[in-house]
């Protein structure tokens, strides 16, 4: 998690300093949350797939063998970043869509808190 939010911080703040403003748009907060949500899940994609692997093996097999063998068979490391077109189609949305929600509402509370 700590990659998705100081993704977004620093996409924030560089999109601060290339605009020249310390205020976004709102468009603006969601591209910065777009890149933290790609960010996340090219960290987050190949723990998943290696934690589904674990999880469908039988009991009586020793996990970490079985995860290993199966990623070194057909597909190699490309196998951990299966079904990365869902994750991506809905993560980006999603973490654009919080991220700025959270934003603002931090800011609003802010500026409530200092009246």
């Amino acid at each position: 998690m700590a990659n998705y939010f100081s993704g977004f911080f620093h996409m924030t703040q560089a999109l601060q300093q290339t605009r020249g403003r310390h205020q976004l748009r709102t468009w603006e907060l969601m591209l910065a949350g777009s890149c933290a949500g790609v960010l996340f899940w090219c960290v987050a994609l190949p723990l998943d797939c290696i934690k589904s692997r674990i999880q469908s093996q039988p009991l009586e097999t020793s996990p970490r063998r079985s995860w290993l063998a199966a990623l070194h068979s057909i597909d190699g490391v490309a196998s951990l970043y299966r079904g990365w077109q869902v994750a991506f189609g809905r993560g980006i949305p999603g973490a654009a869509i919080t991220l700025t929600v959270h934003h603002r509402a931090l800011e609003w509370i802010t500026q409530r808190w200092e009246q």
